[in-house]
């Protein structure tokens, strides 16, 4: 829940790196709540309306995502490209983060984070 929360209180930075396991967490607990309001209500009301409220902070942790693997944020409107973007955009998602610093800021794996 941390990189959940993590993610939402960083919502509009498209600056700087996030590591695999802040995205994957943020994704796996997001598509987590996106089954739940469905399976709760029935409909797509409420759903809908979630994913309006997520989806600054979901492109925003890919952007940051993408940095991490020495990859311009712009790399995200690949998925945009029917099928074969998708597949491309999640092997980016899945590589391992440049060690060390780039281009786009330090390596979040050697930064020191506080706990939430």
């Amino acid at each position: 829940m941390h990189w959940y929360i993590k993610c939402i209180k960083n919502y509009a930075n498209f600056d700087g790196r996030a590591q695999r396991k802040e995205y994957w967490f943020f994704t796996l607990i997001n598509m987590a709540i996106l089954l739940f309001l469905w399976g709760v209500t029935k409909s797509n009301t409420l759903p809908s309306l979630y994913t309006v409220f997520i989806l600054v902070p979901a492109i925003a942790v890919s952007w940051r995502r993408l940095h991490d693997t020495n990859k311009s944020g712009l790399f995200y409107f690949i998925n945009f490209i029917p099928v074969v973007g998708n597949i491309i955009v999640i092997v980016f998602m899945c590589i391992k983060g440049t060690e060390g610093d780039n281009m786009y800021g330090e390596d979040p794996l050697l930064v020191q984070h506080t706990v939430l």
